[in-house]
C-alpha cells in the first residue's frame, strides 16, 4: 500500500495526483482519506473544495484510469438527521437510509462527496463504495494541531481548559482508530460498488465522555453544564470574532447545531456482516487512553 499525500484542490489533482491512478503508478486500489474536518474554519470554502468538488474530479480520474476499486471514506455525520424518527434506539439509521439535512457545514460537504461516489457508481459503474465512521479516537498529531483540528477537544480536557459541558446526555458512537482502519482495507477488499456501510457501535452520552477522559488524564470533568439554546445564543458573535482574530470558538456554531440535532443511532451490524469485520471492537476506552497519553507525552516535552 502506497501512501500519496497530494494536492488535490481544483487543476492540481488532475497534476499530482492522477499520475499514481494508474497501473504504472502503482494503484490498482483507491482509497481517499483526505477531508476538511473540522467544527470551525476561518476559511469555510475549504469545505466545499475539498469535501465535494475535489472528490467529484478524484473520481472522474480513477474512472479514466480504471482503478479497480475504491474507498470513499467518510463520517456517520454526513447521513443527517433524515425525518421522523430515524436515528433513534427504536429506528437506528441504516446503511440504505437516505440521507436528511445535515447539521454543519463539515457534514454537508461530506454528504455532497459522498453522493458523487454512489451516483458514479450507479451511473458510471465506477468500483467504489463508502464507509461512513463512527468518532474515531485513537492518538493523533490533531490532537495537539490547534483548536480547529482537535473537533473532540482531547487535548483541551487533559489540560483542564474545557469549562462547561456541552449537550451532555447526547450520545456520540466512536471507534477506535485501528478498528476504523480495519473496516477501510475490508471494504477496499470486500466492499461492493454504490454500497454505504456504517460503521462503529460504542456509544457514551457526552458526560460519560467527559468522564472517561478525566479518568484516563486525572484531571477533573467540567462540573458546569451550559444548555444548548444558551450556547446558541453568543455562538455566532463567537463565530464573528474567531474570523476576525483567526482564533476557532470554543463552542463553534456547528457543533451547536451538532449537538442540538440530538442522539443520532446507526446500525453496524450488516456492514459488520458484509465486510467480515472482527467484532466485538476494542474496547473504546483503551483507544482514549491512547490518545490521553498521545497529549501527556507531547506536552511534558514541550515543557
Amino acid at each position: 500500500m502506497h501512501l500519496a499525500p497530494r494536492d488535490m484542490l481544483g487543476p492540481a489533482c488532475r497534476t499530482t495526483v492522477a499520475p499514481h491512478l494508474t497501473i504504472d503508478g502503482g494503484c490498482d486500489g483507491l482509497i481517499n482519506c483526505a477531508a476538511h474536518y473540522r467544527w470551525w474554519s476561518r476559511n469555510p470554502d475549504l469545505y466545499n473544495a475539498l469535501n465535494d468538488a475535489a472528490v467529484s474530479e478524484l473520481m472522474k480520474l480513477a474512472l479514466e484510469a480504471r482503478v479497480m476499486r475504491i474507498v470513499q471514506v467518510s463520517t456517520i455525520l454526513a447521513m443527517g438527521c433524515p425525518p421522523g424518527d430515524w436515528g433513534s434506539a427504536v429506528r437506528p439509521l441504516q446503511p440504505d437510509t437516505p440521507p436528511g439535512p445535515a447539521a454543519s457545514r463539515y457534514a454537508r460537504s461530506k454528504a455532497a462527496g459522498d453522493e458523487v461516489v454512489l451516483r458514479l457508481a450507479a451511473e458510471a459503474a465506477l468500483p467504489g463504495c463508502v464507509v461512513a465512521l463512527a468518532c474515531v479516537v485513537g492518538a493523533d498529531r490533531r490532537l495537539v494541531s490547534g483548536g480547529e483540528e482537535d473537533v473532540m477537544r482531547i487535548a483541551d480536557l487533559v489540560r483542564g481548559k474545557v469549562p462547561a459541558t456541552l449537550g451532555h446526555d447526547t450520545v456520540f458512537t466512536y471507534i477506535g482508530v485501528r478498528d476504523a482502519a480495519a473496516a477501510i482495507i475490508a471494504a477496499l477488499l470486500r466492499g461492493r460498488p454504490g454500497r454505504r456501510y456504517l460503521v462503529g457501535n460504542q456509544r457514551l452520552t457526552t458526560g460519560e465522555f467527559y468522564d472517561v477522559i478525566s479518568r484516563l488524564s486525572g484531571i477533573p470533568a467540567p462540573s458546569r453544564r451550559v444548555p444548548v439554546w444558551m450556547a446558541a445564543m453568543w455562538a455566532k458573535a463567537a463565530d464573528s470574532w474567531g474570523v476576525l482574530t483567526g482564533v476557532p470558538p470554543q463552542a463553534p456554531p456547528d457543533l451547536i447545531r451538532t449537538v442540538s440535532y440530538g442522539t443520532l443511532l446507526f446500525e453496524s451490524a450488516s456492514s459488520e456482516v458484509e465486510l467480515g469485520l472482527q467484532v466485538p471492537y476494542r474496547d473504546i476506552t483503551e483507544s482514549f487512553r491512547e490518545a490521553v497519553q498521545y497529549v501527556q507525552e507531547y506536552d511534558s516535552l514541550q515543557s
